[in-house]
């Protein structure tokens, strides 16, 4: 399991590497489904907040096992809603 502050990292490196790529596509495509783009900035920021707050409420006095789930939890959820919003970005510029 890694450290919380490296867990930290990976969710803005990520998240901030999507909103980087739908902005880059707002600059290259001007006029050109912002309204998609936006939602899929809304959904990052979102998803940004959220894991944030729980990798910040770490369960109190749990088990290790619990408190390693949590975690891994967090982070393959990270991952998942990560790829998928990518996704729809790349199916926003292939049409």
């Amino acid at each position: 399991m890694a450290n919380i502050r490296d867990i930290k990292k990976d969710i803005n490196y990520l998240t901030g590497e999507v909103v980087s790529d739908c902005f880059l596509f707002l600059h290259l495509h001007t006029g050109k489904k912002e309204d998609e783009i936006m939602s899929i900035l809304n959904d990052v920021i979102a998803l940004r907040n959220d894991l944030m707050a729980r990798v910040n409420n770490v369960p109190a006095e749990g088990e290790k096992k619990q408190i390693k789930a949590h975690f891994n939890t967090i982070s393959s959820e990270l991952l998942t809603k990560v790829d998928e919003q990518l996704q729809k970005l790349s199916k926003i510029a292939a049409s």
